[in-house]
């Protein structure tokens, strides 16, 4: 009709309250999905560099072998930094400390305030892993660290190296290529002595807070390999000398 005037239609610029309901569904959705990816492929990376670090650690102790004599680092056993040469064995000589410090009077060494980065430069590795301090810790590890040795490193040599206890190293060559030579220690175990000086009993156990149950665990030719917590104490039953309780001549 003539003269008639029809005004168009406002158009719809606006989501329906439906509609933005759907889109944070859909949005939630994938959050749900994509997350556990990118937590997998995070937790991935972290064990990689902690697989990095240690193999990292394992040729330091072989570089310091080759210049030794093929003997071994002390593994700080006790806390000690002390002679290690116990004036019976001529051809056992090698200088004092350990492989993760020195403290040749054993003074403070049960003192956290002791264990800060700077004590790394006086072990006797520290000059094989070209200044790299955060190799001796796992990437996965967040403060506040455990006690004493702890506060310095994620990784503890085995006792077999000095027969847990004695004024000795054995040489790299008495070890069979897969014996477990150093390994993550369990962050929960505080109260056996896991954390207190660097060397440890394959008892007190490998870690298993930071890598689903398990941690890394290197062999005497440096091989890196990942190990659960009950695979672990599995080897460590087993009739000895096994993998674990690897002292020469046991």
């Amino acid at each position: 009709m003539a003269g008639f005037f029809s005004p168009q239609r406002d158009r719809r610029t606006a989501f329906t309250l439906v509609e933005m309901l759907v889109v944070i569904s859909l949005i939630t959705l994938l959050i749900g999905i994509i997350l556990p990816s990118l937590r997998s492929s995070r937790d991935s990376a972290y064990a990689g560099i902690c697989t990095s670090n240690l193999r990292q650690i394992m040729i330091a102790n072989h570089a310091y072998t080759n210049d030794n004599k093929g003997l071994y680092p002390f593994p700080n056993w006790g806390g000690n930094g002390r002679d290690l040469n116990d004036g019976n064995s001529p051809n056992q000589k090698w200088r004092y400390g350990g492989w993760l410090y020195f403290n040749k009077a054993n003074a403070s060494w049960n003192n956290n305030s002791f264990w800060t980065p700077q004590v790394l430069e006086t072990g006797l590795i520290y000059q094989y892993m070209g200044g790299e301090k955060s190799a001796y810790r796992c990437p996965k590890q967040d403060p506040p660290f455990p006690p004493l040795s702890g506060q310095i490193t994620s990784y503890n040599m085995n006792g077999s190296v000095c027969a847990y206890g004695q004024p000795r190293t054995y040489r790299m060559d008495q070890f069979r290529p897969s014996d477990l030579i150093m390994w993550e220690v369990d962050p929960d175990n505080t109260s056996t002595g896991a954390w207190w000086d660097g060397a440890n009993q394959p008892f007190e156990g490998i870690g298993t807070r930071w890598h689903a149950l398990g941690g890394t665990a290197a062999a005497n030719d440096t091989h890196i390999e990942w190990m659960r917590h009950d695979d672990f104490a599995v080897e460590r039953l087993k009739p000895q000398p096994n993998r674990l309780y690897n002292t020469p001549g046991s």
